[in-house]
């Protein structure tokens, strides 16, 4: 089976995303992943367009702290698993109600939206890991989180 974090690049980690609510915050992300070259402005605009719609039909939570938002959009070429985390945690619909601080977004283009089912399930298993999570908030780096990620999945290979 193909590791979920395999094609994670540091430039899909985003660490300490300002913003004064969660859709703020999701905003930073997204201006940032373009700034890095992994969006470009079109695909930025659909991205928003169709998180935002996604966001009206239900929160993305999950709860401790983790929210997994995902869309699919005509812009996007190959499926992306992006991270990021947020300087202050954000009030977001979440089973716990607990603020998230931890984001997932899963996105790509729409033939993927079948596909990302089990990605979605691998990913919310995974993310059930209290150490992982502690190592996601303590990252002093992107490439400490991308390590934290990669040794996820070597513990419950």
């Amino acid at each position: 089976m193909e590791s979920l974090f395999e094609r994670l690049q540091a430039r899909h980690v985003v660490l300490n995303v300002e913003g004064s609510s969660y859709n703020a915050c999701l905003r930073g992300f997204l201006n940032e992943l373009e700034a890095r070259g992994v969006l470009n402005e079109a695909q930025h605009k659909a991205l928003q367009a169709a998180l935002q719609s996604r966001e009206a039909m239900g929160g993305t939570g999950i709860g401790r702290g983790v929210v997994l938002p995902h869309a699919y959009v005509e812009e996007l070429h190959e499926p992306l698993l992006l991270f990021g985390r947020l300087r202050h945690p954000a009030q977001h619909a979440a089973p716990d109600n607990a603020p998230v601080d931890l984001v997932f977004l899963l996105c790509g283009p729409l033939a993927a939206e079948r596909t990302h089912l089990t990605t979605l399930a691998r990913l919310v298993r995974l993310l059930h890991d209290g150490q992982l999570l502690d190592e996601l908030r303590q990252a002093p780096s992107d490439s400490a989180a991308m390590a934290a990620l990669h040794a996820v999945e070597q513990r419950h290979a």
